[in-house]
């Protein structure tokens, strides 16, 4: 009973534990089992009488409990003997079989006294104590199918990992097992498969679930996206303080994106930010993009009240005094110090500079011309590149000048200004060979470029552009701090007023006469001189008469830098007087510092800054930079070495106040940079071909795919775990499945 009980289990937990197993599985587990069972016969019979009138007694049993008998021959055998024997044991006990009842017992003892006996029984004893039992066995066997079953389930978390930290399309357009290209993840299955026996047994066997479906998929991205957001979660709020950068744009299926990042210090005080998703706007309103935002933070579990800045672009419903973005989240926290993109004011200053000043729109204007010319079919491009292939000036190709990153023109001014040679044959080709519109266009496109007033301006340009560049570059650094950020701002305006020397000038003249001598444009004119009639000329803007042309274009290009110095001096001038009185507290001497200034300029930090406690911290900061003035000097001179100081000397709990303060002012953005770089990865996820795919499962793509180090970081046990505790699975993966 007890042995037909494990056999039924034995095959109830085969079956519930792996449906795609070996099929001698079972009968290997069911064989063990037996032989784990096997024991001696001894049934209780009315057992049959012999010729001399004697029969099998039951009591020898008790007396010998090697004892079997065998009811069919009427014979009784030695179950040890039989099963373990040796060379030497007796036939009567092993094969033939023992029936003299007569001498039954003398019999009996004198086989349990011999050696080979002994042997055979000292072997069943051990063959017992080493042999586990057939509960153990299909414990183990349960045990190992778990194993397997999870081993499988690992790789396909990785798949799902790996496609989504590539940015790749999962799905094909036909999944079915005879499509050519069944999309990436299902041939990633199938090339799994190919190399491991199991996992082909386990996707190809299984009748109750393989887990390939795309519920299966978005489950999985669900919970790898949701570790990393918890992991960043933990990150900011083990920190206390952090800012928001926000941006929005708008996406192939013409879905207004909210692209939300978080910006704080770790415990090492190293800047980091992170993205936590994308957000679908209805609106694009101050009022619904706030509570978009703060519904957003509440579900994260990121307190509002530890927001200590934002950085958005100048858009009037995220900038707005009233009723934007920024404004409405510092109603509810002061502290929420605002800041407008330092990258777009340098962009909003170009645009200034670029569309007032005549000279500079002109030359824009005739680039771009040519961009959209050459580049507008491919026979045209086919043209420029073969007479580049045999001018071989240069290898640059003709860029398009971008409509917001104003300082990337400085790429597109350098390919036109080393292609020109190229350029005009382009166009002359074009114009002899295209007799449509395009061929007239190239005509007076190529005038227009023959001239000395374009060639002088590109010059300029270009090297104008190219301060602009780094700078621009420089300010989208995700380390930037406010007051670096303002340095570097300084020194390209410092930059740009040393070229409004002599020097600067007469390179740019000189290489441009070069040009135009070499070939054959004409050189500058003086433009006609308009009279102008007195009873107009209080109506009419005062024209400029010039004596040299020198004179004239180095007035010009004097404007040009004037008025762009004029914009980047406005834009940058912003009001963000905590901030620059908390780097002023590090940096300036501070020993004529009162409770009373503290208290003035760090109003907003009331809530989280004991005052009393930040001056008397301040007594002690000023004598240790008294004490150390020589290391200081040498060693940190700037905001991002200050950091060192208080991570090498541990001041976070000598000096509490002064490192809330400290963190503060790194956590405070200067660009929106990093949600702008979440754009191109939107762009990469949402293409024209997965335009339907739904909010959720591109934003929980978009994290896996930006913040690559998080996902690595992801153990994949813990993943299993969470999968595996969903719900209830149908595959068993764990004991209490």
């Amino acid at each position: 009973m007890i042995k037909n009980y494990f056999m039924k289990k034995t095959t109830s937990l085969i079956q519930k534990s792996q449906d795609n197993s070996q099929p001698n599985k079972d009968y290997e587990l069911e064989k063990i089992c037996n032989d784990s069972l096997l024991i001696p016969n001894q049934p209780k019979l009315d057992f049959p009488i012999d010729k001399d009138k004697r029969k099998f007694l039951p009591i020898w049993y008790k007396n010998h409990p090697w004892l079997e008998y065998d009811a069919k021959n009427d014979k009784a055998f030695c179950f040890a003997c039989k099963n373990f024997p040796s060379s030497k044991s007796s036939k009567a006990f092993t094969s033939e079989g023992y029936s003299k009842w007569k001498n039954a017992v003398s019999n009996f003892i004198t086989h349990q006294n011999s050696a080979e006996h002994m042997i055979a029984m000292e072997r069943w004893e051990s063959r017992k104590l080493n042999k586990p039992k057939c509960i153990d066995l299909i414990n183990s066997q349960y045990s190992k199918n778990i194993a397997e079953n999870r081993q499988n389930l690992t790789k396909i978390i990785e798949i799902v990992k790996y496609l989504a930290k590539q940015g790749l399309a999962f799905r094909g357009h036909d999944e079915c097992e005879n499509s050519n290209n069944m999309g990436n993840f299902k041939e990633l299955i199938d090339w799994y498969s190919s190399r491991d026996r199991s996992f082909k047994s386990f996707i190809e066997n299984s009748k109750k679930a393989n887990y390939c479906s795309k519920t299966t998929q978005n489950e999985l991205i669900g919970i790898l996206s949701d570790q990393v957001l918890k992991t960043l979660v933990d990150k900011v709020n083990g920190n206390t303080f952090y800012s928001l950068i926000i941006d929005e744009t708008t996406d192939i299926s013409k879905i207004e994106q909210l692209s939300i990042c978080v910006r704080f210090v770790d415990k090492e005080l190293n800047i980091q930010e992170k993205f936590i998703g994308f957000y679908q706007a209805q609106k694009t309103d101050g009022e619904f993009l706030f509570n978009l935002v703060k519904q957003a933070l509440a579900d994260l579990g990121l307190p509002f009240s530890n927001i200590v800045g934002q950085c958005y672009d100048g858009g009037s419903n995220m900038s707005g005094s009233y009723k934007g973005l920024s404004s409405r989240i510092k109603n509810l926290n002061n502290k929420a110090l605002y800041v407008h993109c330092y990258a777009h004011k340098l962009n909003l200053a170009l645009k200034g500079t670029c569309s007032q000043i005549i000279e500079v729109r002109n030359c824009i204007g005739i680039v771009n011309s040519i961009y959209n010319l050459i580049d507008g079919s491919a026979k045209r491009h086919n043209i420029f590149k073969n007479i580049q292939n045999e001018v071989n000036e240069s290898n640059l190709t003709i860029k398009k000048l971008s409509d917001t990153r104003w300082s990337s023109r400085d790429r597109a001014f350098k390919a036109v200004k080393e292609n020109l040679p190229t350029i005009f044959e382009t166009l002359k080709e074009i114009d002899d060979t295209d007799h449509s519109q395009n061929g007239s266009f190239a005509n007076s496109l190529l005038k227009s470029i023959k001239s000395f007033d374009f060639y002088f301006y590109l010059l300029a340009l270009s090297e104008i552009f190219e301060i602009i560049n780094f700078l621009s570059v420089y300010l989208q650094n995700t380390h930037l701090d406010l007051k670096t950020a303002k340095e570097m701002t300084f020194l390209a305006i410092e930059k740009l007023e040393n070229s409004k020397n002599d020097d600067f000038f007469e390179r740019l003249w000189d290489d441009s006469i070069k040009f135009c001598e070499k070939f054959g444009i004409d050189e500058p004119q003086l433009p006609r001189q308009r009279s102008v009639n007195k009873r107009c000329s209080e109506f009419l803007p005062v024209v400029e008469n010039y004596t040299d042309t020198k004179i004239q274009f180095k007035t010009k290009l004097n404007k040009i830098i004037e008025h762009l110095i004029a914009e980047l001096n406005e834009r940058f001038s912003d009001d963000l007087k905590p901030l620059i009185y908390i780097y002023e507290l590090f940096f300036k001497n501070q020993n004529d510092l009162t409770l009373d200034s503290i208290r003035k300029n760090l109003a907003i930090y009331k809530d989280i800054i004991n005052f009393e406690s930040l001056l008397s911290e301040m007594k002690v900061w000023i004598n240790f930079k008294n004490s150390n003035q020589n290391e200081l000097k040498l060693s940190y001179s700037n905001i991002s070495s200050l950091k060192d100081i208080f991570v090498e000397r541990k001041f976070f709990s000598l000096l509490p106040n002064i490192s809330k303060l400290l963190q503060i002012y790194l956590t405070v953005p200067i660009s929106s940079a990093s949600a702008e770089r979440s754009f191109s990865c939107l762009k990469r996820l949402k293409t024209w071909l997965r335009n339907s795919m739904s909010q959720e499962r591109l934003s929980n793509l978009a994290i896996l795919c930006i913040e690559k180090e998080e996902l690595d970081n992801l153990s994949l046990a813990k993943i299993e775990n969470i999968f595996i505790s969903n719900k209830e699975r149908k595959v068993p993966f764990c004991y209490n499945n």
